[in-house]
């Protein structure tokens, strides 16, 4: 399926590791949010920085200065390829393809969503981090912390019991391991046949292949930024905030955020991106929300057993747990 698919590169591959973001013309500017970001960490690396499209990307001076590599996929050829016709939105699943559009030029690819933000974390250690016989390597989604032997609604509604839960907008992944099990093409194809059943898109579709076969990363690698998490991210400084879901600080400025996240927005915005910049909204006083952080610190008092306990299975970035394939 992938000899099928219409790529151009920007750039040969230059290492045989690479940091990975999809996105489209809207989100470029926050895949380079990120990418400065890592950059700055790793002055001097041996990965890749790459953007994965099926967008003509509009060419900006930050690709050249990080030598970010643009792959682009014409999407005919992807809609041809993996049989997906109008079922489903190809952008929305397009991490899935990576693997197996990218395999032949990466052995590791840590994919990452483009809400994030960099707060620290040794990347290039990360990429060569220990996976075990396992596909992919992710954090595990936190509501199972919460509730033990939890069962996601996508996953009941294609009739599946429990087992660890991918949370999927940060994955490393071995290409070799996902393309000998056929993890993608299982995703899609699952991801086609029953459209209305992928309640969370990509990650309803590879949780349902995986079915729990991945290592498990701390929740550091993507912790997921809000109302349950929001002042422990003090206590235990991760790696990588994910705003997931609808608050982002880029247009959320309604008090509940720290302003420190936008004010790094507002700055590069204005810097690099001055329509963006002139999109974001003035920074409301926390005071305003102070209704709505009353709701947040009895939510964290409710959750803090548990999330020490979460924490506390991890002593470190890189307590990584393995277990053997089922």
């Amino acid at each position: 399926m992938t000899a099928a698919l219409d790529l151009t590169s920007s750039r040969p591959a230059r290492f045989s590791r690479a940091i990975i973001l999809t996105v489209d013309r809207t989100y470029l500017p926050y895949a380079l949010f990120v990418i400065g970001q890592i950059a700055a960490l790793h002055p001097k690396r041996d990965f890749d920085f790459c953007i994965v499209t099926t967008d003509d990307l509009p060419h900006h001076p930050l690709i050249d200065l990080h030598d970010v590599r643009i792959v682009r996929a014409g999407l005919d050829s992807v809609v041809r390829a993996f049989s997906v016709g109008d079922r489903i939105p190809v952008a929305t699943y397009f991490r899935l393809f990576l693997a197996g559009a990218l395999g032949g030029d990466y052995a590791r690819i840590l994919y990452l969503d483009a809400d994030i933000y960099i707060r620290r974390g040794d990347f290039a250690r990360l990429l060569g981090a220990p996976m075990g016989a396992h596909p992919v390597a992710g954090a595990r989604d936190p509501v199972q912390f919460r509730h033990k032997g939890y069962v996601s609604a996508d996953m009941k509604g294609l009739g599946l019991g429990h087992f660890p839960y991918l949370s999927s907008g940060v994955q490393l992944i071995d290409t070799a391991r996902y393309n000998a099990l056929q993890i993608g093409p299982r995703a899609i194809a699952l991801a086609t046949q029953s459209p209305d059943k992928m309640k969370v898109l990509d990650q309803t579709a590879i949780n349902a292949v995986l079915q729990g076969d991945f290592a498990e990363l701390p929740p550091g690698w993507n912790w997921l930024y809000g109302f349950r998490t929001i002042y422990f991210t003090e206590l235990y400084d991760p790696p990588i905030l994910h705003f997931a879901g609808w608050r982002k600080p880029w247009s959320h400025l309604n008090g509940e955020f720290p302003e420190r996240y936008s004010r790094d927005y507002r700055a590069f915005f204005a810097e690099h991106f001055p329509d963006q910049h002139a999109k974001m909204p003035p920074f409301t006083p926390h005071g305003a929300a102070r209704l709505r952080h009353l709701r947040f610190f009895l939510k964290h008092i409710a959750g803090m057993g548990v999330t020490f306990a979460a924490m506390e299975q991890f002593k470190d970035d890189f307590d990584i747990k393995i277990t053997s394939p089922h």
